[in-house]
């Protein structure tokens, strides 16, 4: 997941509500990278609610085991 600068910070709290957080990083332009693990399930909900609330501010990556 990464979310751009304007809508990082209100964003992470909505993700770890979601899913479980393996790894985050600040970028060095404010952006905000993670990448998380959450039941298939639960994806569509989170990417639609990211989309939302970010106005298509965000990108996402869905990798599968």
């Amino acid at each position: 997941i990464h979310i751009s600068v304007k809508y990082a910070r209100q964003q992470s709290s909505i993700i770890r509500s979601y899913a479980t957080i393996l790894k985050e990083e600040w970028l060095s332009d404010g952006c905000y990278f993670a990448t998380v693990e959450l039941p298939s399930g639960v994806a569509p909900d989170l990417i639609d609610e990211l989309n939302k609330r970010t106005h298509g501010g965000v990108e996402i990556t869905v990798l599968e085991n």
